[in-house]
């Protein structure tokens, strides 16, 4: 009976410790993932920015590359970002 009792609380020590690590995982997945939708929505503020520029600029007849290459290079870089987060998850 001390047998069973003993191989009884190893086994759930066991399940329990599996389940901690299982959690853990789990957390650390949704975290990627909220980072993932925090680029998403930071290069959609972006492109809409890019849209004022380039409408605004094109309603007043002027040039509109200057303006947006640092916002085009912001989105490529969380891009960047996002496919190594990706990447990691096996998206």
């Amino acid at each position: 009976m001390e047998d069973f009792i003993r191989d009884f609380g190893k086994k759930a020590k066991d399940v329990a410790s599996d389940l901690g690590k299982k959690a853990e995982e789990v957390i650390e997945e949704q975290k990627i993932k909220s980072e993932i939708r925090s680029i998403d929505r930071a290069n959609e503020r972006d492109f809409a920015h890019i849209g004022r520029i380039v409408f605004e600029k094109f309603a007043a007849s002027e040039s509109i590359e200057p303006e947006y290459i640092a916002l085009c290079e912001s989105i490529e870089a969380r891009n960047f970002e996002k496919k190594e987060k990706e990447d990691s998850l096996g998206i």
